[in-house]
């Protein structure tokens, strides 16, 4: 079975040596340098997005030009899916050798399931008031319109995900390979589209929605279609990394704390946060679409 992983980044740092995976540099065919590692700037690419589509580009680059693939993943420069398992949703590993990143673990922890999936993290909050704090009013506005016009079969599962107070982040993913072209011809359009009414801002971050947004779109994609997620944590490879032998954050304080901190968000959200929306087009920004003419 061809496994490739592919690892997103954007300077030199070392990484985990596995075969399987891919290092690309994102947005090589504007960064100011090239780093030792294949670029998401050949065959056919969105390279030049990057600033907007973040790790994404790599994505599509995968998408577009690797062939015989029978799984794929995406991961990080500092951020790997923890194979074997655990109780916790994220680790901190200093060594880049460790066996919970091995890729050979991946047939057997998708066996039964159809794709691997981040753990989620707990808020006290609804998702649409976490991500409607990383953007602009009007760019979640353009984006949940969009959306609602390109997949109205999807607004169920799209207003169940932002009523929810569980983020699954980073855009990260294992899946067999047809599912994974499946889920770029639905997501990319999405994007592409949205991007047509977004203005440019002088502010870097906000400029970054596009890649924040896909973030919403794969758990509703995962969810609108049933598809059955294995979840698993998340290792990040800290600053020290190299200089010691395999080290894993101690398990049973931390972990305690985490579920009594995620107990008290839950609670927090059930009582004061959640949100009941049966969709989230407000007519509070009617009027300033006509102004920008913009029309959705």
């Amino acid at each position: 079975m061809n496994t490739k992983i592919i690892v997103c980044c954007h300077k030199e740092t070392e990484l985990p040596h596995d075969p399987n995976f891919i290092p690309i540099q994102g947005g090589r065919k504007i960064a100011q340098g090239k780093l030792p590692m294949q670029g998401d700037d050949t065959g056919d690419n969105i390279s030049e997005l990057n600033p907007f589509f973040c790790e994404l580009t790599a994505q599509y680059w995968a998408w577009k030009n690797l062939k015989g693939v029978d799984i794929i993943g995406l991961c990080h420069y500092r951020r790997f899916f923890k194979l074997s398992g655990g109780c916790g949703r994220t680790y901190r590993l200093r060594s880049i050798e460790h066996k919970d990143i091995d890729t050979r673990l991946i047939p057997n922890v998708m066996k039964g399931h159809d794709l691997i999936l981040p753990k989620p993290s707990i808020w006290a909050k609804a998702m649409y008031d976490l991500f409607s704090a990383n953007v602009t009013g009007q760019q979640m506005q353009i984006f949940v319109r969009t959306f609602a016009k390109m997949h109205p079969e999807y607004q169920t599962a799209m207003v169940s995900y932002l009523n929810g107070n569980r983020y699954t982040g980073c855009n990260m993913a294992i899946m067999p390979w047809e599912l994974f072209c499946q889920y770029n011809e639905f997501l990319f359009p999405v994007l592409f589209k949205v991007r047509e009414h977004l203005k440019p801002l002088p502010y870097s971050y906000y400029n970054r929605a596009l890649g924040m947004f896909a973030e919403i779109l794969l758990p509703v994609w995962c969810k609108a279609n049933n598809l059955k997620a294995k979840q698993v944590p998340v290792i990040l490879l800290s600053a020290q990394q190299g200089q010691s032998q395999g080290y894993m954050t101690a398990m049973l304080p931390k972990y305690v704390a985490t579920m009594a901190n995620e107990t008290m968000k839950n609670l927090k959200y059930t009582l004061a946060n959640r949100r009941k929306n049966s969709t989230y087009i407000s007519p509070f920004w009617d009027q300033y679409f006509a102004n920008d003419g913009i029309a959705l």
